[in-house]
């Protein structure tokens, strides 16, 4: 590929997809009041995302670890204890998520608060398509938990949730690729109806779909302690 094209494609990843998270990260501690904080990003490195926290200067240190190493023996428990933790996906790709998520927690001060996102099997695209989704593949997406499932990981693990939404905006574009790339695609009539009706009706079932947190794209924020 072309150095200028994948340039582009890397410049749109981050405009469209960190962007929007690190905006959501940065939001989120100034609404609970909290300024200048150590934040660890768990992640299966190289991360292309703790360049941006950096960057960004709103953060006192920003330190990365390998999820499955932190998830295995607790990797950098030694180290000096941090307000925040991110987990960008890493609960899909992860062989224990309990464990990683006992192992963060134990990284986080009392009151520290971990962030959270993650494929829902719950969500609409998801429920049609089940395991005829192309997002479903190992090693990137090994494990796809439910809305309720993913809230019950992080109770289990000691937090109490702050946030759960599903903000997703390509449910009912999802479907409709798979759709067209299988027009025989098992669906019912009313579900063809919706993939069918202008585009209007479209965006307003995919913000209905946001709004009742039945999205196939979770958003989470926990505390450590109550």
């Amino acid at each position: 590929m072309p150095a200028g094209v994948y340039s582009g494609i890397v410049q749109s990843r981050a405009e469209n997809v960190y962007v929007p998270k690190l905006d959501w990260v940065h939001n989120t501690l100034l609404l609970q009041g909290v300024r200048r904080v150590r934040v660890l990003e768990v992640v299966t490195p190289p991360s292309d995302f703790s360049p941006l926290l950096s960057a960004s200067g709103a953060f006192e240190a920003v330190l990365t670890v390998d999820e499955m190493a932190l998830r295995i023996d607790g990797a950098g428990k030694a180290d000096q204890p941090v307000e925040a933790a991110i987990l960008l996906e890493s609960l899909d790709r992860v062989d224990d998520p309990v464990a990683l998520l006992r192992a963060v927690s134990a990284r986080l001060v009392d009151g520290g608060l971990i962030f959270v996102t993650a494929l829902v099997a719950s969500g609409f695209d998801m429920a049609l398509l089940g395991r005829r989704s192309f997002y479903l593949y190992p090693p990137d997406r090994a494990n796809c938990f439910s809305r309720r499932g993913l809230e019950a990981l992080l109770t289990q693990a000691g937090l109490t949730l702050l946030e759960v939404s599903t903000p997703g905006v390509l449910d009912v574009e999802i479907v409709e690729a798979h759709l067209r790339r299988d027009p025989e695609l098992a669906l019912s009539a009313f579900e063809r109806e919706l993939l069918t009706a202008p585009s209007d009706t479209r965006r307003a079932f995919q913000r209905f779909l946001q709004q009742q947190g039945m999205s196939s794209f979770a958003r989470i924020v926990g505390r450590k302690g109550r």
